[in-house]
């Protein structure tokens, strides 16, 4: 049996189009929303991204360490001892001279310092940002890769966030890091 040619033409009500929009947002706030966590004595929280796990690698020498289900793209916590009063510019300078000095890595570059703050409980504190071109000498074959160095003062404690992503680094995968950057909140010891 033949249907008659009738087209059907379906009217959305500004009320309708607006539900989507707001459900459609949602949907995307949830699908990249990463869950909270607490480490480092209670003194750091990050947005560690969907997908994301806890790595064990590095664990005795770092705070924390997530990684991508795939292992190419990574992050790390340490807590550093550089004392009170140094500026950031300085510590910024010590952690890209270690890179170069390291003897499994092939320092190609560093990127523009970028000063900022990171979010605490009831004040902002401190932070500098850098990126690294390198490559990863890993026995026969190397690996072109992305650092993303983040360093910063609380005023009791001072962290390094060490990230890193073989290249190439999918806009995603770029994305995720700074995300997660962004996302840290500090306190500082009572």
């Amino acid at each position: 049996m033949l249907l008659p040619d009738h087209s059907i033409r379906v009217t959305l009500t500004k009320a309708m189009k607006k539900g989507f929009v707001i459900w459609f947002l949602l949907s995307l706030a949830i699908l990249h929303a990463g869950e909270r966590v607490v480490f480092a004595d209670n003194a750091l929280s990050i947005e560690v991204p969907d997908g994301w796990k806890k790595s064990e690698r590095n664990a005795d020498a770092t705070l924390a360490g997530w990684e991508t289900s795939d292992a190419t793209t990574s992050v790390f916590f340490q807590k550093m001892n550089v004392g009170r009063g140094i500026d950031m510019t300085e510590i910024m300078d010590d952690l890209v001279n270690n890179f170069d000095q390291n003897e499994y890595l092939i320092f190609h570059k560093a990127g523009e310092y970028k000063s900022g703050q990171v979010n605490g409980v009831n004040q902002k504190f401190p932070a500098i940002f850098t990126t690294l071109d390198v490559t990863f000498k890993a026995g026969p074959k190397d690996f072109e890769m992305n650092y993303y160095l983040f360093a910063f003062d609380t005023g009791d404690s001072q962290y390094f966030l060490q990230a890193s992503s073989t290249k190439p680094v999918r806009g995603v995968r770029e994305k995720q890091i700074m995300d997660l950057i962004r996302s840290i909140i500090a306190q500082t010891r009572p």
